[in-house]
């Protein structure tokens, strides 16, 4: 039942990802299963908000961040993070470094959220492909 709930999977969907696990089922029991639940097929479930619906009506309260490299005159490479209120659109630089790791990287978090939420609460958004 999670998995139809939590990621708006349908019944074939679902048995394929219980194959994958090594587990046969046909898709007519995994009907019956979401039936006695309550659960309706996937088109006739309600979707979860989009990506579009999520920025209009919170992007007051969303933060961005992102690192870019800077090449200095002596070849060095340092990797600035900066921070942007996506309501405002107003950036932030937060720090550079020419060695970050996670726990500056997480304390510069820390520090820029500290100080945007004593005006009103902000919660990072991280693209998780990098």
């Amino acid at each position: 039942m999670r998995l139809a709930r939590e990621n708006d999977w349908g019944i074939e969907r679902i048995e394929g990802e219980l194959l994958k696990l090594g587990h046969t089922i046909s898709h007519e029991t995994v009907g019956k299963i979401l039936g006695r639940h309550g659960i309706p097929p996937a088109p006739e479930r309600s979707t979860s908000p989009s990506w579009r619906h999520l920025m209009t009506h919170y992007k007051d309260q969303l933060l961005a961040c992102d690192f870019f490299t800077v090449e200095t005159l002596f070849l060095q490479t340092t990797y600035v993070l900066v921070f942007m209120e996506i309501g405002s659109r107003r950036v932030h630089f937060v720090g550079c470094s020419t060695h970050p790791n996670g726990a500056w990287v997480t304390q510069q978090a820390r520090q820029i959220t500290c100080e945007l939420t004593a005006r009103e609460p902000k919660h990072p958004v991280f693209d998780p492909r990098q």
